[in-house]
């Protein structure tokens, strides 16, 4: 795989669908990949913490 597109993962470390462990194996073959796990949070973590995910979504639109 390969991109010059950043890509911005948020997961959450209580995820059962998508759990973040199967996201660290496109992070390291993605290099433009930022994974980014919310602690003591399910599926969904955007309903759960809405201002935060969206300060790591603005973080990451103006860095890139």
């Amino acid at each position: 795989m390969k991109t010059n597109i950043p890509i911005l993962i948020i997961s959450a470390n209580h995820e059962v669908c998508f759990p973040p462990e199967n996201w660290f194996e496109l992070n390291q073959k993605l290099p433009t990949a930022t994974l980014i796990t919310i602690a003591q949070t399910g599926h969904g973590p955007h309903h759960q913490y809405p201002e935060m995910v969206t300060r790591y979504i603005d973080n990451f639109i103006e860095s890139n």
